[in-house]
């Protein structure tokens, strides 16, 4: 349907009958809508129309399949099947089962298993439907297929001639066994209607290219039963107000983009909100409603403020107000959040009561030429200072009067369009638009003739410049033609760079190192895809990158066709070329991939680094530890490091420095040109653009000089780590133990510090438990890997042991083929990172100190040192008898609570010792059991817990500690009523279970 009913004034029907595919395209390709037409025709005279339509195909619905499917018939857009002409509708999809659960498309089945295929949503609206495989056959033995033998067993009909509906149930069909894709597609019917095709949907064979979907794969419908991840599109599905939502994302395909890496928060309107009347929707695609609920990145309830402002993914910014109760509203109370932090794995999901509808501003467009607007009043009119007909050629209107004659820049500037034959002002501009025109024609090489589009708003106010008054275009952007500029920069993707601190998805922080944004990065996640790309460009100070252009549609289309093919991982330069406009916009004509790269570091000459007094250069300078102090007349004044070449050193991972990269020729003799013409003398930080080569050599080397301020700095363990994307999940880790603090220390401390990899293979629900429910064990996992001192690689031997603060020593073992092992299973993947507080090494595996299990008798710490001893309070011989000991004493004097508890363990002589005290949070543990058990003495109990090399002291006794206590309490047997779950779905993020359950 390409024309929306201005007469149906609510959000259901743009959800009922406006699902357009076109403009859903349109909307991706952010073009204008085209225009709305009212929907005027009665229903009568409608169905009057349609008659002769409705006689020409009759014969052709209901002939039965018999006549029309035909083999020969092929299954596409337009094809005549089932006698009507077919046209592509996604409003249906295919479905593929196994043993009752959906196989989304894309996805890969087991060679030579069973699975089920059907239409979606199949009622009595539907009379029949076809079914066609690519690379498989039907199953027909039960004749659920209308026929037998259709097409060798590769179609398949369902429903029949006399009106009788497809039951539902769908058709089995067995997946090969040569590993190649197999695709379905088909066709259905329902009522007179044309026959309609559902995209295609492909299940991926070893063979296959195993792109999601497949080749024109359709979307398909969440379910709160995937188990691969619980993002927002599946906690909106498993909330039953929210269908009219999932289903609106569903049919504008944005499930896809909603389901990605990329953290959004989504305001989902619940289902009567879909169905309220709201007129203002009508000037928006579906699509663009939809968009506007979404905002990129996690913004929990308590993350929003009264007074923010939410950028949408739409373009269109929302409005917060937090009221004094707490309650949130947007956009002025347009909206209220009904059901806040429904949490998802890629952001989280707040339900509100209202479909909010992006802004509406109507802006006009005018294209003409450039003038100022003191000249359109002069006396001498038309003719300008420059002496240009304004009048009847303003093409001759040079740049030069405009902006250098100071009573032109002065009086603003206005667009002169042609009227019938003749030039006048159409529009006089605000006075953002009067300072992006001058901005322009101070860096412009254009001479005259200045063309230009501006889109902006009719305000209704006038502007005025001596006797002379026009009607003003308000915020207006204006696009200059007939100048080309070429712009080399850093590729990115709009999301990443409008991400809080300008941190892409991946990472990288594109402030200050956009050579490691990722092609993966802009390539594969569907929501950096879709919000565009720029180019970045270095900040005058030179010490970061700014945003310098934004694509145009055009530009982005060349972006996604380059990232999509090209072989290249990280420092992605390219050259842009086209017109721009004063927002900031290129409109690309040319995109090309550069060779050459950026790199920064120290400038040296290559003849220091080989001197017999390496590191010292000749002017004395540490080149391995301060290049900062080699100096500019070093280079300059000695020969021989004038005539044997240059290159720049670059910092290592331990905080030191080394040659990276040498220049060719080219860049030697632009480094001699250099250090004889400038006055720094030494600190020489340089930013190189150069095309790397065999041997790290850079050809067609040039450069700039950035400020000391720029240069790498070394941080703390913690900094560190927090700017390692291979370490956030030991970040993680540290802030959720609460020992950032701790580490942040003059120190020194050496950290073995497991990378993210060594997490993710802890055994399943690990992490979690210990993120979630037991941070005393986790400090303590994470205490074994830290060691007093700065121990670097080069001061450990084979078969040390490194005492470490959670009381355990590590085994060193140096193999000689290379490299440290720890306890015998972790690797030292990349070793002395220096920090200012010590130096980290990072590891590939977690290192778990070793547990001790013993089984004994719960005592308190208090009575064991009394004078009395061995006879508790309550006259329990702890040394012979110790099951004699009583709850009561243990749990009611104030003293026996206070002082902590440990375990008696039988010895050799049938005597009992008190071998441990628990820490403090397994002390907290005992009192809450004391508290709540029903038994009166004899508490036999089994303890798990890792020993540290910790005292806990009463008085004057002092008992070693046992950390991260696991207590079983034996003797007393409980019964509990509750509602039975799986562990795994516990465990899972928000313990929300896979099937959508919020436990």
């Amino acid at each position: 349907m390409r024309e929306r009913c201005k007469s149906v004034a609510h959000v259901s029907f743009l959800l009922a009958r406006c699902r357009s595919r076109e403009m859903r395209e349109r909307f991706s390709r952010k073009e204008e809508p085209p225009k709305r037409t009212g929907c005027r025709a009665s229903l009568a005279t409608t169905m009057l129309m349609m008659v002769p339509f409705l006689l020409l195909l009759l014969p052709g619905l209901v002939a039965g399949y018999g006549t029309y499917l035909q083999c020969s018939q092929v299954l596409e857009a337009g094809e005549i099947i089932m006698g009507a002409g077919a046209f592509e509708d996604s409003s249906r999809r295919w479905v593929v089962e196994r043993g009752g659960v959906e196989v989304a498309c894309g996805e890969a089945y087991v060679p030579g298993e069973t699975l089920n295929v059907r239409l979606d949503d199949v009622s009595s609206t539907t009379t029949r439907y076809l079914m066609e495989l690519d690379g498989a056959t039907f199953d027909n033995s039960d004749g659920g297929c209308l026929g037998s033998n259709l097409c060798g067993d590769t179609r398949c009909a369902k429903g029949d001639t006399g009106g009788v509906a497809p039951d539902g149930t769908g058709q089995a069909f067995v997946a090969p066994t040569d590993g190649s894709d197999v695709i379905i597609h088909g066709a259905w019917a329902a009522g007179l209607q044309a026959v309609r095709l559902p995209d295609t949907c492909t299940l991926v064979g070893s063979s296959g290219g195993g792109s999601s979907g497949g080749g024109g794969t359709t979307t398909p419908a969440p379910t709160a039963a995937d188990s691969s991840s619980n993002t927002v599109v599946d906690v909106a599905a498993a909330e039953s107000d929210l269908s009219s939502l999932v289903q609106a994302l569903v049919d504008n395909d944005l499930t896809g983009l909603l389901s990605g890496p990329g953290d959004v928060t989504v305001f989902a309107p619940d289902d009567d909100a879909f169905f309220a009347n709201n007129t203002a929707a009508i000037n928006f695609t579906l699509a663009e409603v939809l968009a506007y609920h979404v905002v990129s990145g996690t913004y929990a309830s308590s993350d929003l403020s009264d007074g923010d402002h939410l950028m949408t993914l739409q373009g269109s910014t929302l409005s917060v107000e937090v009221t004094d109760s707490g309650e949130v509203r947007l956009n002025a109370g347009a909206a209220s959040v009904t059901r806040a932090d429904l949490g998802a794995s890629n952001g989280v999901v707040h339900v509100i009561d209202a479909v909010l509808v992006p802004p509406v501003t109507e802006r006009i467009s005018v294209r003409g030429i450039l003038v100022d607007l003191w000249c359109m009043q002069r006396p001498e009119y038309p003719v300008a200072i420059d002496g240009a007909d304004l009048l009847n050629s303003p093409e001759d209107h040079t740049v030069h009067c405009m902006r250098d004659v100071q009573v032109c820049r002065d009086n603003g500037f206005g667009v002169l369009v042609e009227n019938q034959g003749t030039w006048d002002i159409a529009f006089a501009f605000d006075d953002a638009g009067n300072d992006a025109v001058l901005a322009w024609l101070d860096v412009t090489t254009l001479v005259d003739a200045v063309q230009v589009t501006v889109v902006g708003i009719d305000s209704g106010r006038t502007v005025s410049a001596g006797s002379g008054t026009w009607a003003e275009i308000a915020e207006p952007v204006i696009r200059f033609h007939n100048e080309v500029i070429s712009h080399t920069g850093y590729l990115i993707d709009i999301l990443c760079w409008e991400r809080e601190g300008h941190v892409a998805i991946d990472g990288a922080d594109l402030d200050t190192n956009p050579q490691d944004h990722s092609i993966k990065c802009m390539r594969d996640v569907a929501i950096c895809r879709t919000r565009g790309h720029g180019l970045l460009r270095p900040t005058a100070d030179g010490c970061g990158y700014d945003l310098a252009y934004a694509f145009d549609e055009i530009g982005n289309q060349l972006a996604l066709d380059y990232v999509d093919a090209s072989t290249k991982d990280t420092n992605i330069v390219v050259t842009v070329s086209g017109e721009r406009d004063t927002a900031g916009v290129i409109y690309v004509d040319t995109f090309d991939e550069e060779a050459f790269e950026f790199h920064e570091g120290y400038l040296v000459d290559l003849w220091c680094l080989q001197l017999d007094s390496f590191p010292i250069a000749v002017d004395g300078a540490d080149l391995v530890n301060s290049p900062e102090d080699h100096s500019i007349k070093c280079m300059r004044d000695v020969p021989d490091c004038r005539a044997n070449g240059h290159g720049i050193l670059q910092m290592n991972d331990n905080g030191t420095y080394a040659l990276a990269y040498s220049f060719d020729d080219i860049g030697n003799q632009f480094t001699l040109d250099f250090v004889d013409t400038t006055t720094i003398e030494d600190d020489v930080f340089v930013r190189v653009r150069g095309i790397p080569g065999a041997n790290n050599v850079l050809s067609e080397v040039s450069f700039e000089h950035i400020p000391s301020t720029c240069r790498p700095v070394i941080s703390t363990i913690v900094d560190l780590a927090s700017s390692t994307d291979s370490l956030s999940t030991l970040v993680t880790a540290l802030v959720t133990a609460e020992l950032t603090e701790a580490l942040s220390g003059d120190g020194p401390f050496t950290v073995f510090a497991p990378r993210n990899e060594a997490f993710d293979a802890l055994p399943a629900g690990t992490l979690f438990y210990l993120l979630e429910e037991d941070t005393n064990m986790l400090a303590n996992i994470l205490l074994y890997h830290v060691a007093e001192g700065a121990v670097l690689s080069t001061d450990l031997s084979d078969g040390q042991s490194v005492p470490t603060l959670q009381g355990q020593a590590l085994d060193i073992a140096l193999p000689a083929a290379g490299g440290v092992v720890i306890n015998g299973n972790a690797s030292v993947v990349q070793a002395d990172v220096a920090a200012t507080n010590g130096v980290v090494h990072i590891i590939d595996k977690v290192l778990i100190p070793a547990t001790e299990t013993l089984t004994g008798f719960l005592v308190d710490v208090y009575c064991w040192q009394l004078d009395s001893f061995p006879f508790a309070i309550d006259g329990a011989d702890l040394v012979n008898a110790p099951e004699a000991h009583s709850i009561h004493c243990m749990r009611d004097v104030a003293q026996c609570r206070a002082n902590g508890f440990g375990i008696l363990v039988q010895q050799q002589d049938g005597t009992y010792n008190l071998e441990y005290a628990f820490d403090d949070a397994g002390n907290e543990a005992i009192l809450k059991f004391l508290d709540e058990t029903t038994l009166i003495d004899d508490v036999r109990i089994t303890v798990t817990g890792y020993p540290t090399n910790g005292l806990r002291t009463v008085n004057a006794l002092s008992v070693a500690e046992l950390a991260a206590v696991t207590v079983r309490f034996h003797g007393e047997v409980v019964s509990h009523t509750g509602y039975l779950i799986d562990i795994l779905c516990w465990e899972r993020e928000g313990h929300i279970a896979i099937d959508g359950a919020d436990l």
